[in-house]
């Protein structure tokens, strides 16, 4: 199996009952101990947590098999999500172009 391309990181969606989202400190304690879990395989990865009232699930999107098109979309969300929490990382190399126009 070829390794993880250090470079585009997988997307985690970690889908998490709403109430347990909403308590910080929970929030904090599972924020931590998945970086740790993904730091020690050396896996690069964002992650993005989903409020949900149904099953809680985690899927994962693996962009180095992922359509250019699914690339611009993730790429998308992503940039919405930097925005809305000021942070940044990119999944392409291109750090300045404008994702969201396609």
């Amino acid at each position: 199996m070829e390794s993880q391309n250090k470079e585009q990181p997988l997307i985690l969606v970690t889908y998490m009952d709403r109430m347990v989202l909403s308590d910080h400190e929970s929030m904090q304690i599972i924020s931590e101990n998945l970086k740790a879990a993904l730091d020690a395989k050396g896996v690069n990865a964002v992650t993005l947590f989903v409020p949900t009232e149904t099953q809680e699930r985690i899927e994962c999107i693996n962009p180095v098999i992922a359509t250019e098109e699914q690339i611009t979309k993730i790429n998308g969300l992503i940039a919405d999500i930097e925005k809305a929490f000021d942070i940044k990382h990119d999944l392409t190399e291109e750090d300045d172009k404008d994702t969201t126009q396609a």
